[in-house]
């Protein structure tokens, strides 16, 4: 079966480069199914990262008492990061069953995996931005609170 368009001329022959739509995109879904899997792989070893750093930062300056609140929030606000790494990873490998079985239902499946996984990257980064505006407004707060009248005066006044 050869690509021909709709409108070509009936003596119209197509170069034999040419790959039906359908070829090319297998072969391109082909490649992005390890690398949804290494981003995966990625994400999960970011989570990693910043849950000890963070962990490791509050827990240095908190009583004990109040160590376990602080663990537990950070695990919450980074647990839908768990999440994107889920189902990039199972986009890919459900792209990669259905590339190799010709299913449509791995098919429909791996995408939805996809959508969810776009859903959760645009809460995070609505999270993300909400987190460093109170950030960003704490820190614009305790500079407008700064007691001023403790500075040394300079020597002409």
């Amino acid at each position: 079966m050869t690509n021909t368009p709709l409108d070509a001329p009936t003596d119209f022959n197509p170069a034999e480069d040419e790959r039906p739509a359908g070829q090319w995109m297998e072969d391109y879904w082909a490649e992005i199914a390890p690398w949804a899997k290494r981003f995966a792989y990625v994400i999960l070893a970011y989570y990693g990262w910043m849950v000890y750093m963070r962990l490791d930062i509050l827990a240095s300056g908190t009583a004990a008492y109040q160590s376990a609140k602080i663990h537990i929030s950070v695990l919450l606000f980074y647990s839908p990061m768990l999440a994107m790494g889920y189902f990039s990873f199972r986009f890919g490998q459900d792209l990669e069953r259905a590339l190799v079985g010709r299913g449509q239902l791995l098919l429909e499946k791996a995408f939805r995996h996809l959508h969810l996984f776009l859903l959760l990257a645009l809460f995070m980064a609505a999270l993300w931005l909400w987190s460093s505006t109170v950030e960003w407004a704490s820190i614009i707060q305790i500079m407008e609170e700064h007691d001023s009248s403790y500075e040394i005066p300079l020597q002409s006044e």
